[in-house]
C-alpha cells in the first residue's frame, strides 16, 4: 500500500510478491484510477458509457503465483475515506503510467541485487499543469498569429470536425499509428472533450459581453434593452472574437504499436477567423539506471501486503483473506530459505 506524494520515492518490494519477469504491486484510489502501459490501458476503474471497465489484471496468468491473486481487489480505511486497492502486474524495466487525484506518476519496477524496487516520479500535476497554461496565455500575447514562432509551437485546426479528428487519432491527416489516444482532463480525470463551433463561441461571447456591459453600466444608462443589443453588436463588430481559450488542464496519452507509451500537455484556443489551436508539450517517458536512482531518492520504504479487514469487504470471505494470509506466510518463508 503506498500514498501519492509529489516526490521521488523508491519502494523495496518483498519477496513475495518478486517474480521472475515481474512484480505484483497495488494501487490505491478514492474516486478514479487510470494506469497505462506496454502501450494500452491497463486498468480504469470508472464505470461510463464510453469507457467501461478495465483490468488487465484479471487475465493475466502471472498472478496466480502471488499472494491475493484470488482478491484482485479490496477496500481499506485511511483517516476515515474509503480507498479501494487493485492488484497489479508490472514488467521489469518498462514505464507504466498512474493517472490519480489530477496528477500522473511515472512507475518502473527493477530487479537490483537479491530484490526488486519500483521507482514512482510525479511527471505532471493538475497544478502544475494549471500554472504550465498561464505561462502559454501570457507568451500567446506576444506572438503574432502569422510569425514563424507560432508555426514552430502550435497546431492549426480550419474546423471543429478536424480538431475532433486529430484528438481521436493523434494525428493532423493520415493513417493514426496508435493503438490508442486518449484526451483526458486531469481535474476529473475524465475522457473526452466537446470542442465548440464558432457560432457557439461567438454565442458565448455575446453573452459575457452583455454581462459586463449590465455589470458596469446602470439602468439609467441603457433604458432598453434594444440600445444594450446595439451597443453589444457594435462592440462585436470592432473586436471580433478574439483568441479564446476552449480547454485547459488536458493531457494526451498515446500508445505505441511497439508497446511504448507517449504523455503531452494539451491547451486549446480559438482564433479567429475559423482556426483551433493546439499547443501541447511532450513529457518525457525516460528510463532512468536503477543504480542513478538509488543513489539520489532519499526516501526508500518497503511496499506494504494489503490489510483487508472484513467489515470493509463484505463481499470477500473471511475464509479466503485468511488462506491468502498463509499463502504469504508460505512464500516468504520459501523465498528466504532459498537466500
Amino acid at each position: 500500500m503506498r500514498k501519492m506524494k509529489l516526490e521521488e520515492i523508491l519502494f523495496r518490494i518483498r519477496p513475495e510478491y518478486i517474480g521472475k519477469d515481474c512484480i505484483q504491486t497495488m494501487l490505491g484510489y478514492c474516486n478514479n484510477l487510470r494506469l497505462y502501459g506496454n502501450g494500452r490501458l491497463l486498468y480504469h476503474s470508472k464505470l461510463t458509457k464510453n469507457q467501461p471497465y478495465v483490468n488487465a489484471y484479471l487475465t493475466d496468468s502471472r498472478a496466480s503465483q502471488f499472494p491475493y491473486s484470488t482478491i484482485p481487489e479490496h477496500i481499506e480505511r485511511e483517516f476515515g475515506e474509503k480507498y479501494r486497492f487493485t492488484n497489479q502486474i508490472y514488467d521489469y524495466e518498462k514505464p507504466y503510467l498512474s493517472v490519480i487525484g489530477g496528477k500522473i506518476f511515472q512507475e518502473t519496477a527493477y530487479q537490483y541485487k537479491d530484490g526488486a524496487l519500483l521507482y514512482v516520479r510525479p511527471l505532471i500535476t493538475y497544478q502544475v499543469l494549471d500554472w504550465y497554461h498561464d505561462m502559454i496565455d501570457n507568451d500567446l500575447e506576444k506572438i503574432e498569429a502569422d510569425s514563424p514562432e507560432a508555426a514552430s509551437c502550435e497546431i492549426v485546426f480550419l474546423s471543429p470536425e478536424d480538431l475532433v479528428t486529430y484528438l481521436n487519432t493523434g494525428v493532423k491527416e493520415g493513417e493514426s499509428p496508435y493503438t490508442f489516444v486518449h484526451c483526458i482532463n486531469l481535474e476529473n480525470n475524465q475522457e473526452g472533450c466537446d470542442i465548440p463551433t464558432r457560432q457557439a463561441l461567438m454565442n458565448q461571447e455575446r453573452e459575457e459581453l452583455m454581462k459586463r456591459l449590465r455589470s458596469s453600466m446602470g439602468k439609467e444608462v441603457f433604458p432598453t434593452k434594444g440600445m444594450q443589443e446595439e451597443l453589444l453588436n457594435a462592440i462585436l463588430e470592432l473586436k471580433k472574437l478574439s483568441q479564446k481559450e476552449i480547454l485547459r488542464n488536458y493531457v494526451m496519452i498515446k500508445g505505441t504499436q511497439d508497446g511504448n507509451l507517449e504523455l503531452s500537455t494539451l491547451q486549446i484556443f480559438y482564433r479567429d477567423p475559423e482556426q483551433y489551436i493546439v499547443w501541447q508539450l511532450p513529457i518525457p517517458i525516460e528510463k532512468e539506471d536503477i543504480e542513478k536512482i538509488h543513489q539520489e531518492v532519499s526516501r526508500v520504504k518497503h511496499f506494504k501486503s494489503p490489510k483487508i479487514i472484513p467489515k470493509d469487504n463484505p463481499n470477500i470471505p473471511e475464509g479466503q483473506i485468511e488462506l491468502e494470509h498463509q499463502k504469504v506466510k508460505q512464500l516468504r518463508k520459501e523465498k528466504r530459505n532459498k537466500i
